[in-house]
């Protein structure tokens, strides 16, 4: 990809240094949203889950 861009921007360094730092920003943005998405993900699982618990009903035994 870089190859890619240095021939695309030639001698134009300043041109290559910003797209290198687009490249790198969109890089760095898909990992910050996975993370987000994954512990989002991870709260609902352990909301779930407590709600599940605390519907549970727990019945006494019965004496035989």
């Amino acid at each position: 990809m870089r190859a890619v861009l240095q021939d695309t921007c030639g001698d134009d360094v300043e041109l290559c240094r910003e797209f290198e730092n687009l490249l790198d920003s969109f890089e760095n943005a898909a990992s910050f949203v996975e993370k987000l998405a994954a512990k989002e993900v991870a709260s609902l699982i352990t909301s779930s889950a407590v709600k599940h618990k605390s519907r549970k009903t727990v019945l006494p035994r019965r004496a035989k």
